[in-house]
């Protein structure tokens, strides 16, 4: 057997370990591998010599590939991808689920005219609005950012609203970590949007990357993603001083 070392070069903020899904395709176009790789770290496949078609598919859609011909022996054969660069540095992990549209469109200050946020949470057998449980926004040219804490003991919601924006709700996935949302511009379904675009990240590679691949139809790739995780328990969620709501 010979061995390949495949490599994903992408841009991400530290302490994400980004995911992918790797293929590899004999010449019938038969996949004999599929396998989980991480993103900045080598990912090692066992393989009989010969010519194959390597695939990487980003949580975004995006599909990367390379021919390549492995030879006979103990030498590694590096593939390395790189992924696409993030128009925004700030915005790179959102960048990387495809989270961003290809074009994106910047801010009008029309659509963010007395638009709010809020928080609601399942307590008690009742819906309750909660204190803003993150800080200030910050703004970008395309978007604006926040970080909440989550609690992970209830069903969550954000609600967006405002004279421009229609009311609508988005489920916030409970998690250990800070969850971050990014509003941003968007052209399509204006009618039903105002103009605004909602997308939630919880900084955990595997569950962000399996959220985008279930929402992106991609079934296969989040088959292969989910299979070698099998998580009993949820771990211990830190602290956190609330702040007033921005």
């Amino acid at each position: 057997m010979s061995k390949l070392n495949i490599r994903l070069n992408q841009l991400v903020p530290a302490g994400i370990n980004a995911r992918a899904i790797a293929q590899v395709f004999d010449t019938n176009l038969d996949s004999v591998v599929s396998k989980t790789i991480d993103a900045n770290s080598p990912n090692f496949v066992s393989i009989d010599p010969g010519k194959y078609l390597i695939q990487a598919t980003l949580p975004s859609g995006k599909v990367l590939q390379q021919n390549v011909e492995v030879p006979d022996g103990d030498r590694i054969l590096d593939v390395v991808f790189d992924g696409p660069a993030a128009p925004i540095e700030a915005l790179s992990w959102q960048h990387y689920l495809g989270y961003l549209s290809s074009a994106p469109v910047l801010l009008p200050p029309e659509a963010l005219e007395n638009t709010w946020v809020r928080v609601w949470s399942f307590t008690g057998g009742a819906w309750e609005s909660e204190s803003w449980p993150g800080g200030k926004f910050r703004a970008t040219d395309v978007a604006i950012v926040a970080r909440l804490d989550v609690p992970t003991d209830r069903v969550s919601f954000l609600q967006i609203g405002g004279d421009h924006i229609p009311w609508r709700f988005v489920g916030l996935p409970p998690s250990p970590e800070e969850v971050e949302i990014a509003i941003r511009s968007t052209t399509r379904d204006r009618a039903l949007t105002g103009g605004l675009t909602i997308r939630v990240t919880t900084g955990d590679g595997m569950l962000d990357a399996l959220m985008s691949y279930e929402s992106a139809g991609a079934a296969d790739s989040a088959s292969v993603l989910w299979a070698p995780t099998r998580r009993s328990t949820m771990p211990t969620r830190r602290s956190r001083t609330e702040t007033a709501p921005p």
